[in-house]
């Protein structure tokens, strides 16, 4: 998550700002497809951070083969990231050691982690 946290709150400032999946199994090639950054939340000391279109745009786009390719815009600055990733049951698991919920039937995935001593969130929706 610190990747992909770094990549995005690199463009968060740049753009102005100063849960468990289901029960559903899937698999690498089930999840294969884009997915469209919806929101990210960054919460730190009680409070929310939360952007999403058109202040940051991004995707992550998942291969039947297992690869990704993370990309986030915002503030005139774009961050992209590439890797490979697993599948267990309804979680995805990322080479960069992040993990995200896969819920709404494999059409939305979910990272969260923590970052600087806040938790982050980051929603994807598949397109």
């Amino acid at each position: 998550m610190k990747k992909i946290l770094l990549a995005l709150l690199a463009v968060f400032v740049l753009a102005g700002c100063g849960g468990g999946g289901d029960d559903d199994s899937y698999s690498v090639q089930d999840m294969a497809g884009v997915y469209s950054l919806t929101k990210v939340t960054y919460t730190t000391t009680g409070t929310d951070i939360t952007m999403g279109p058109p202040d940051i745009t991004g995707s992550l786009n998942l291969t039947s083969v297992g690869g990704f390719t993370f990309e986030v815009s915002g503030g005139g600055q774009t961050e992209r990231l590439s890797g490979t990733f697993t599948v267990s049951d309804s979680t995805i698991i990322l080479s960069t050691g992040d993990t995200g919920n896969i819920d709404d039937g494999g059409r939305k995935i979910t990272l969260v982690g923590t970052f600087d001593g806040g938790a982050a969130t980051i929603e994807f929706i598949k397109t």
